[in-house]
């Protein structure tokens, strides 16, 4: 087919022969039988497809003997021009053929086959230098002229972190190198076909992480774009699996401590209940609370039933405020610091005092309670 398009002084390739055949398909256009119907009918005539474009054609040749009229296949050119808006704009048409493109302006490209050719287009946009493979498409040529139009537009484009990264925040998406947005959703100057390269930094309860650059193609029409898919490396997905396992595992024991927390809290307000009763009393309904054996129940016995509130003068007390301060933990025991407020009524006519102390008890696990072990006035009247 090439030879037969070919002329002395314009020669075709297989591949601009067969992409004139297909293009030709495309239209539906039967070049045989066209062919076949020129040849019969007028002897010469040309084959347009619906834009008007002069495909292919018999036309006259020289007479042989300067008596016999001949025949041959015509075909016919492109013209095409180019505009951009890119700086530093040059487009390479083939090996040997390389056009600097105006800024702005319309640029001759001269006379090209009616095939499809690749093309690359290199120039600057707002993400720096680009070198994108474009293409020639007679399909959107007219009358044998086609204008191709390079120009950047503003894109938005949108990623999407992998599975494993949940709720990231502090997000800075690149491209090319370039910051150019702070959200999954970001706009960039781009052109048709295109290829950048993406990437995100983005932060993880604290801490900071960046995915694997994602190269992406940008497509023909805004309606075509996809969700951009960013991947980590092993490196930071186990970065980011042992944080996660780590956060989770002090989330989980600062559960356990406020449980702790909420359980001695409650221990020790029973417990106080049950000695400001037995002040009222003086009695001894608290025992359960205490390890037995040890010098603060034999202090409290002494105070509560021992004449230690009757020689005070102390008839009984009011309840004000009892903060747990800390909770922890040492050789197996409970160590709990407290702030606790409350009013002193006596018997004779002296006037109520307020008693404010922090206290440092020791509990000794029991199942899954506690009996105090000691405790110790740390400050206070």
């Amino acid at each position: 087919m090439a030879s037969i398009l070919s002329t002395d002084k314009d020669k075709w390739t297989k591949e601009e022969a067969q992409g004139l055949l297909d293009y030709m398909t495309s239209q539906k256009i039967d070049v045989i039988y066209e062919l076949d119907h020129i040849a019969q009918s007028s002897k010469t005539g040309s084959i347009k497809d619906k834009n008007q474009n002069l495909l292919i054609g018999i036309e006259k040749a020289d007479k042989k003997f300067g008596i016999f009229q001949e025949y041959r296949i015509a075909t016919y050119p492109l013209e095409v021009t180019a505009v951009t808006n890119l700086d530093d704009a040059k487009l390479k048409t083939s090996e040997k053929e390389s056009t600097v493109l105006k800024k702005n302006q319309t640029t001759k490209l001269g006379e090209v086959h009616f095939a499809p050719r690749d093309m690359q287009l290199d120039g600057k946009t707002e993400v720096g230098k680009i070198s994108s493979e474009v293409k020639l498409d007679p399909a959107q040529a007219s009358k044998n002229k086609l204008n191709l139009t390079f120009n950047s537009e503003k894109r938005l484009l949108e990623i999407e972190f992998p599975e494993e990264v949940s709720n990231p925040t502090d997000i800075k998406v690149a491209v090319n190198g370039k910051e150019v947005g702070t959200s999954t959703l970001f706009e960039v100057d781009v052109v048709a076909h295109q290829e950048i390269e993406v990437h995100a930094v983005f932060s993880v309860n604290g801490e900071s992480y960046t995915t694997e650059k994602a190269k992406v193609t940008i497509v023909e029409t805004p309606d075509d774009d996809e969700v951009i898919t960013l991947k980590l490396s092993k490196d930071v997905a186990k970065r980011l699996k042992d944080a996660e396992t780590a956060r989770k595992a002090k989330e989980e024991e600062a559960k356990k401590a406020e449980e702790k927390k909420t359980s001695v809290t409650s221990f020790l307000q029973d417990y106080r209940t049950e000695v400001f009763s037995s002040v009222s009393s003086r009695s001894n309904t608290y025992s359960k609370y205490y390890d037995t054996s040890s010098d603060a129940y034999k202090e409290m016995v002494e105070w509560t039933t021992g004449g230690g509130v009757k020689k005070a003068e102390i008839d009984y007390y009011t309840p004000g405020v009892f903060n747990v301060l800390s909770v922890t933990e040492e050789n197996g025991m409970v160590i709990v610091k407290t702030h606790e407020e409350y009013t002193v009524h006596y018997v004779t006519s002296r006037k109520d005092s307020q008693s404010s102390k922090d206290k440092t008890y020791t509990l000794k696990p029991v199942g899954d309670t506690y009996v105090i072990t000691a405790i110790a006035v740390t400050a206070g009247n």
